[in-house]
């Protein structure tokens, strides 16, 4: 995976975004919340332990559409994955102020919103307008606060108008030495951005004003130069947590980027390859890889596997394959051939499903069962 510097090619952001008809009953809800939370005669608590800064008492609600969904949407790619997040209470106390405001006479239809909790049927959400879906609100699902997993404040994952939904607070985070899981307190969206793994994860919409936002100052020209970069120095940022490495170089193989050539230096240096024995278990990478599948990128996986073999990053003898084609043919009882390329990831795929198996007839048996979409004979 080549490395790249960005050349100044000074792309303009854009100044808003062209939201479905889902999405923009999505952000008219979420602001006419927010607005209920501001004229509410008692100050709404900020729903968490950790202290809300003195700046931020007074401020009105201020809600962003982040990271991935921003991206996406400006790669004109479909997302129904939306991570919203609020400046001044905990994505949970947002969630409770919008079933209250929901459940106000008139208000499930105004948006149309359905009496039941069940999750609403995604199918046919392009095609079709919020009023003509018969749409529902799911449960709101908590996320508690835990210290010892870094969830120092509590998230809310909820599924409304066919689109799921993380809620969550602008944040900042400290690190200790031997722990990748930080310490969270409330923060700015310019903390929030810097903080993220990459710039072009780090664009934010803001639903109050409808523009974007890039607080990296380098987020919008990554994008569309095709580079991943660090919106921070990368060896302080993969040093905090070294699972950033692994989410830059999904991310690359999944977009077809390149990385910039300082975070592919700091991803070589000594510290950081400790760093990465240290604090991220096998386990945890393989739900990273896990995710690649879950992009539909598995061709990607060996340039992945290659890009951490030629870095000496891991002991990726975890990660190697079980089997090579002549085995995998031999087991099937098949002459080799073209079909072994889409076998070979079937194998693979379930390898990363099982971290730490070696059984190769289970995963021969997953290439038997898929053996008609592989044309198999």
């Amino acid at each position: 995976m080549a490395s790249a510097s960005a050349p100044d090619t000074g792309h303009e952001l854009p100044s808003g975004l062209e939201l479905t008809e889902l999405e923009a009953t999505l952000r008219r809800l979420l602001l006419d919340v927010a607005h209920h939370i501001d004229t509410l005669s008692t100050p709404p608590s900020s729903g968490s332990e950790v202290a809300l800064p003195p700046s931020l008492k007074d401020a009105k609600v201020e809600l962003r559409f982040t990271g991935g969904w921003v991206r996406d949407k400006l790669l004109r790619v479909g997302s129904h994955d939306i991570d919203v997040a609020v400046n001044k209470m905990t994505g949970y106390q947002f969630g409770k102020h919008m079933i209250d405001y929901i459940n106000i006479p008139g208000n499930r239809d105004k948006y149309h919103v359905s009496n039941s909790s069940a999750i609403s049927d995604n199918q046919g959400a392009e095609g079709q307008d919020a009023s003509s879906r018969g749409l529902s609100m799911g449960d709101l699902h908590k996320i508690e606060a835990n210290p010892e997993k870094s969830k120092h404040l509590e998230t809310v994952t909820t599924r409304i108008l066919g689109l799921d939904v993380d809620i969550v607070n602008l944040r900042k985070e400290s690190y200790t030495e031997d722990s990748r899981n930080p310490q969270m307190e409330f923060g700015t969206p310019e903390e929030d951005a810097l903080r993220r793994d990459a710039t072009v994860n780090a664009l934010f919409y803001n639903l109050n004003t409808s523009k974007l936002e890039d607080f990296t100052g380098k987020g919008f020209d990554d994008l569309g130069n095709k580079i991943m970069r660090t919106p921070m120095e990368p060896h302080q940022t993969f040093k905090d947590d070294p699972l950033r490495v692994l989410r830059m170089i999904r991310f690359a193989s999944r977009l077809g980027y390149s990385i910039h050539h300082d975070a592919e230096a700091a991803m070589s240096a000594a510290a950081i390859k400790q760093a990465l024995k240290a604090k991220i278990s096998r386990e945890r990478v393989g739900v990273e890889v896990e995710k690649m599948l879950r992009d539909d990128i598995l061709k990607e996986y060996v340039l992945f596997l290659e890009h951490l073999k030629e870095r000496d990053l891991l002991d990726v003898t975890t990660l190697r394959p079980l089997m090579d084609g002549k085995e995998l043919s031999k087991s099937l009882d098949l002459k080799p051939g073209k079909w072994m390329k889409e076998a070979l990831e079937v194998v693979m795929a379930w390898q990363l499903r099982h971290p730490g198996s070696q059984d190769t007839n289970a995963a021969v048996e997953e290439v038997r069962r898929h053996k008609e979409t592989l044309g198999l004979p």
